[in-house]
């Protein structure tokens, strides 16, 4: 396939166009950065899928926007999250750690608990802490 693009170069133009246009993401408000763009669409009432579904990306990056701005403060968490949920992630972090890996905590969780919402309830720790 390679050799025939190098001879070809113009028969794979036409697909290259399709192939860069299914990736295409809605462009932002103007002097919005990723982020912001994920709390104004939160702001207007969306929830988690829903803005995954309008911004065409995956939850996880939605829920990773969300711990971002939790910890600068943009969002609280309660905003986001139940407060059982938040009580219960938080029995599962370990207290005597400086530094806290999400894969043995995620092992040690409901399937409900996604590494998102692991890494909001990190992301206020580190607020609250720091």
């Amino acid at each position: 396939m390679v050799d025939d693009y190098l001879k070809n170069k113009e028969s794979f133009e036409g697909a290259a166009a399709k192939i860069r246009s299914s990736y295409s993401k809605i462009k932002l408000k103007a002097g919005l950065n990723t982020v912001e763009e994920t709390v104004r669409i939160f702001r207007e009432g969306k929830n988690i899928e829903e803005i995954a579904a309008v911004r065409n990306l995956v939850t996880g990056t939605i829920e990773s926007h969300l711990a971002k701005a939790i910890k600068q403060n943009i969002v609280q968490i309660e905003e986001v999250m139940h407060k059982d949920e938040i009580e219960k992630i938080l029995t599962l972090i370990p207290k005597d750690s400086d530094n806290i890996f999400l894969g043995p905590v995620k092992e040690k969780a409901s399937p409900e608990i996604s590494y998102g919402k692991l890494r909001m309830v990190l992301a206020w720790l580190e607020k609250k802490i720091g």
